[in-house]
């Protein structure tokens, strides 16, 4: 693998969901082409806000689709720089 493709990879974007924001709608999960995202359970027991989740990091591929769909704006791609 060159420096270049290396580079690239460490530069990917990734999905980062703000929870308190996060209605739990599935809109994402169903956007998701790689399958990353899912619904996750509730905190508590009686709890009923439950909130999407990046359930598969290896498999992202940082497109954006999930971000993109999301009708409330709860999920923004950010630069995640592994080292």
């Amino acid at each position: 693998m060159t420096e270049q493709n290396k580079n690239e990879l460490k530069k990917k974007k990734w999905p980062v969901i703000n929870q308190k924001e996060c209605a739990g709608c599935s809109v994402c999960v169903e956007a998701c082409p790689m399958e990353c995202l899912r619904i996750g359970m509730p905190k508590f027991r009686g709890d009923i806000h439950t909130t999407a989740e990046l359930a598969k990091p290896d498999c992202c591929t940082g497109c954006g689709i999930c971000a993109q769909n999301c009708p409330i704006r709860a999920i923004v791609m950010t630069e995640k720089n592994d080292k």
